[in-house]
């Protein structure tokens, strides 16, 4: 059936039907001409039945009166059925007893080997076998043998009908197919040929003619509708092929610029870069990468991976480590590498690895070679700086509290100034002119005493005179004393400030076990003339006062750098002045000491900066004191916040100190 497959689908229709139709009417005739042919045989057989049945009342009473010219007589009547070929009579002994034999047989009827078996059929013939009774009793048998080429002619000739009407049945089916495949043919030829039109010219404008309600009909729809699918994809398709064309020339300008930005990037920085794929080859470099290693123009021309390795890693300190360490970014990185490199001629380069990807992929490794070699001496020297700026600001803090020491000696000195001003002025206020022109008087008289104090008038008042003279000495001997009491204590008091400027010299890197309130007492006797000259008053509130190990002297520079300046802001503000020191500890048992007052307060953009080292807000401020105190602070292993709701709302300091088992450092400095 595989012809069927390529050729028109016109002839395809006929064939298939014809074909049909042929097959349909072959069994037809075919069942007819067997059905034909069994009628004729079974009515050949009842025929020959019936034959047998008449045969046999006629010859029953020659075969009992043993008369067999009667019986032969009676069979010779047989000739007048053609289809007869031959008979007999067999007695009941099986003994044939007479016989008949159509004339114009070819060959005598072989009566030998019959058996009585009813009704058989042969090739060419019937047999017909009938038992004779007569009066119940079996006396003979009668055969009869029945030619078949009857039936033959008779099977030939309705053939011959059957074969002619199936051949005018097949016109006729040739006939109408050929006209009735049209319906099919014309629309799937015109279907095609559309199809061939849009292949070939490429056009999907056209439509293909709709010519029925049916499937081919919808076929058409369906093809139509696809075209103008096709076509909208078509002009979108063009639309978009056309837009793309732009976009690529766009994109492939965009790509130039970004290539010749790429390569005047790379250009431009100072790192040294290179891309090296796993395969070995040298993707890329620029400038820098060739003249800060000093590469010769030969080994760039045609880059090869390995000599150039060499020649750098000759460069270095450790040139086996160079390569080696080259040899690790051959493989995958699954993430940046990052190391310093450094070179014979003093140089320090920084090399940063970092992997190439590709769809996700590790194809190689792109290298950058900074030269930090200048940074690196900024930082030593940064180091350096920075070292002696933090002993300035311990010196700076060192020099407040000392300055702040001496402020207080200097407000003492003053008091006893002033107190030994009141018993100068007190002293000179004595009559010693009048004691001594007493004493002058009483020298004079000193031989006659007794007569001059009875008997001369001024002797008589000398009595009075000393009496009135003692009375005004001992009215200041109270003050002077009071005044000198004074002039004691705050002696005593210089002498105590001293001593614990002494003690906390002394105790500068140690660390030792005190008590916080001993330190808030020590900052503030330190800050205790500023506080009583400003009217200030002073809160207390210390709410925890176990002991803390931590070094005195660093945490005295702090609180009386913080008391300092709480003075200091609460002076400039028309309120009551009121400054507080509270101590507290938090859940993980840190010492927090918060200095509060209501001063000026701190703008919140500079709540950020007072901490930096020279910021100040004082007019004569240097801005060292917070800074060293902040560092302290974080020596201490704390820290030192700020905090205030804005201007002339006051601001709060608050020293935080850990509590640790045992010094964070060692106890004692070089």
């Amino acid at each position: 059936m595989q012809f069927l497959h390529d050729i028109p689908i016109k002839r395809k229709l006929t064939i298939i039907i014809m074909s049909v139709s042929s097959a349909a009417l072959l069994l037809a005739c075919a069942v007819i001409l067997m059905y034909e042919r069994h009628a004729f045989r079974e009515t050949m057989a009842r025929d020959l039945a019936i034959m047998a049945d008449t045969l046999d009342d006629n010859v029953a009473s020659g075969l009992s009166f043993n008369d067999p010219e009667s019986i032969e007589h009676t069979l010779s009547t047989l000739q007048a059925n053609p289809i007869i070929m031959a008979a007999c009579v067999y007695d009941v002994g099986g003994e044939r007893v007479a016989e008949y034999q159509r004339p114009d047989l070819d060959k005598p009827f072989d009566f030998a080997g019959l058996e009585a078996t009813g009704q058989t059929f042969h090739k060419d013939y019937l047999d017909t076998f009938k038992t004779i009774i007569l009066a119940n009793e079996v006396i003979g048998s009668v055969y009869i043998a029945a030619d078949l080429e009857f039936i033959s002619q008779r099977l030939k000739r309705s053939a011959t009908f059957v074969l002619a009407v199936l051949l005018a049945s097949l016109l006729l089916a040739f006939f109408l197919s050929t006209r009735l495949q049209k319906f099919i043919s014309v629309p799937v030829h015109h279907l095609a040929e559309i199809a061939g039109r849009v292949a070939k010219e490429k056009d999907y404008s056209v439509r293909a003619v709709k010519q029925s309600d049916d499937e081919l009909g919808s076929l058409i729809d369906a093809f139509n509708e696809m075209l103008s699918q096709i076509q909208m994809q078509d002009s979108e398709l063009h639309t978009a092929q056309s837009n793309l064309e732009t976009r690529v020339q766009e994109r492939t300008q965009e790509l130039a610029k970004s290539l010749s930005l790429l390569n005047a990037t790379l250009d431009s920085t100072a790192d040294g870069i290179i891309a090296i794929q796993f395969t070995g080859e040298v993707v890329c470099h620029n400038r820098h990468f060739a003249e800060m290693w000093s590469i010769p123009p030969e080994l760039l021309e045609k880059p090869d991976k390995n000599k150039l390795l060499e020649f750098i890693a000759a460069k270095t300190v450790n040139p086996e480590v160079f390569i080696f360490k080259g040899k690790e970014l051959e493989l995958p990185l699954e993430k940046e590498v990052f190391d310093r490199i450094y070179l014979k001629s003093g140089q320090t380069f920084e090399r940063y690895a970092k992997p190439q990807l590709v769809n996700g992929k590790e194809v190689g490794v792109v290298i950058n070679f900074r030269d930090i070699t200048s940074r690196e001496q900024a930082v030593t020297s940064l180091a350096e700086a920075n070292t002696r700026l933090l002993s300035t600001s311990r010196q700076a803090g060192m020099a407040e509290v000392a300055t702040s020491i001496l402020h207080n000696v200097g407000n003492v000195l003053n008091s006893v100034s002033v107190s030994a001003e009141v018993v100068s002025t007190k002293v000179r206020q004595f009559r010693i002119g009048s004691l001594k022109n007493l004493a002058g008087l009483l020298q004079e008289n000193a031989a006659n005493l007794g007569t001059f104090l009875s008997t001369d008038p001024r002797g008589k008042e000398v009595p009075a005179y000393m009496m009135k003279l003692v009375g005004q000495l001992a009215e200041p001997q109270q003050g002077i004393l009071e005044e000198l009491e004074s002039l004691r204590k705050n002696i005593e008091h210089i002498k105590e400030i001293v001593a614990m400027q002494q003690n906390y010299a002394r105790g500068c890197g140690v660390m030792e076990e005190i008590s916080v309130s001993e330190l808030i007492d020590d900052a503030i006797r330190i800050n205790a003339a500023g506080f009583t000259r400003h009217e200030l008053s002073l809160v207390c509130d210390i709410q925890d006062d176990q002991p803390i190990l931590t070094d005195r002297h660093k945490v005295l520079q702090i609180l009386v750098n913080l008391l300092g300046n709480a003075k200091y802001a609460v002076a400039q503000t028309q309120e009551e002045k009121i400054l507080t020191v509270r101590v507290t500890r938090d859940e993980n048992k840190a010492v927090q000491i918060s200095i509060i007052d209501n001063g000026v307060g701190i703008a919140s953009e500079n709540l950020t900066r007072i901490f930096q080292h020279g910021f100040t807000t004082k007019k004569d401020g240097h801005g060292f004191g917070l800074h060293s105190g902040a560092l302290a602070a974080r020596e201490l292993g704390g820290n030192l916040t700020a905090y205030s709701a804005g201007i002339g709302r006051g601001a709060t300091f608050t020293l935080e100190l850990p509590c640790p088992k045992q010094p964070p450092f060692p106890t004692t400095q070089p």
